[in-house]
């Protein structure tokens, strides 16, 4: 977790909540990040001796290991509050755990392949737009939709971006964003490769991520839950805001005012480039079990004894 400005009295606690035990680990041989205060938190619960599958894969119970993460998205929430400060949560290395002191028991785990899980990552892309006189004017009617996406631009975090990306969409179109995955869909370049399956998973996350009065929604959704298609919903903004012939109307009509350099062509980022195109590229892994991405700078070296984890040498997205 981190932290910024770093708040006071924050550097070392322990908190129950409920059945899980939450506290600091002491950070070790992790460079100092200046302006933020950085910590390794864990949080403990009682679990039953996790199934072990016909492949030989430790199964941990999803309902407890989603109320471990749950928790420390709580703690994280607090001390930002406490500190009126921004945060922002991911995972070390190893992410999971089992607290093992029996030797025969650990030489039962040891038989096995490790804990069953799914490694995923999102590759990003970057690269200004050239000024040109063209897209200026072409821009002129739509300067609304120019507001919005600036909006987003100026977030920090992804769950406000996403709200941006809605709400940009919605003023595109003229619809509810609840309303317009066909429309949306319809228009975008084929060659963005984007689906109505994809579309819809964003339309699903309107509500948790907008209402709190559990009318709409009888659940919320943070910054974690949307981070993995906020940049495709990037994407698929710029292509509306060039080149829908429309604005704030239904229509699915294009033109053909702009183009990218690259392109990603499926939620997990594969990308396509114009040839000769210069830009960064950047990836973000995500901790084993796909939730909070991944800090490479907080790798627990010396784990404690009673420590015992091994993951699939080779995971595969499912």
């Amino acid at each position: 977790m981190y932290f910024e400005p770093p708040p006071q009295g924050w550097a070392s606690w322990k908190f129950q909540f409920g059945d899980v035990s939450v506290s600091t680990i002491p950070i070790e041989k992790s460079p100092p990040v200046e302006g933020k205060l950085h910590l390794i938190v864990k949080a403990e619960i009682q679990i039953q001796p996790p199934e072990i599958d016909n492949d030989g894969f430790i199964n941990l119970p999803e309902k407890e290991r989603r109320l471990c993460e749950a928790t420390l998205e709580n703690v994280a929430n607090l001390i930002a509050i406490f500190g009126r400060c921004h945060r922002s949560i991911s995972s070390v290395y190893p992410c999971a755990v089992l607290l093992v002191d029996d030797r025969d028991k650990r030489k039962s785990l040891d038989a096995t392949k490790g804990f069953r899980a799914k490694q995923s990552h999102i590759i990003g892309h970057h690269f200004q737009i050239p000024v040109d006189s063209n897209l200026v004017s072409g821009l002129q009617d739509r300067l609304d939709g120019v507001a919005l996406l600036a909006e987003a631009y100026s977030h920090r975090h992804e769950s406000g971006r996403y709200r941006e990306y809605v709400r940009f969409f919605e003023a595109a179109f003229a619809l509810q964003f609840s309303q317009l995955q066909k429309k949306l869909l319809q228009f975008l370049n084929p060659a963005y490769k984007y689906t109505r399956q994809e579309i819809d998973n964003w339309a699903n996350m309107r509500d948790p991520m907008t209402h709190a009065d559990g009318k709409k929604s009888d659940y919320i959704l943070t910054e974690t839950d949307v981070m993995k298609v906020t940049q495709r919903m990037e994407q698929a903004a710029l292509d509306v805001l060039f080149n829908k012939e429309k604005w704030h109307d239904r229509s699915r009509s294009r033109r053909n005012l702009w183009a990218p350099i690259a392109a990603t062509t499926s939620p997990t980022g594969d990308l396509i480039i114009r040839q000769g195109s210069k830009l960064s590229v950047k990836g973000q892994l995500f901790d084993e079990f796909g939730v909070f991405p991944m800090d490479l700078n907080a790798i627990i070296q010396t784990p404690p004894e009673n420590w015992w984890f091994k993951f699939e040498t080779k995971s595969k997205e499912e």
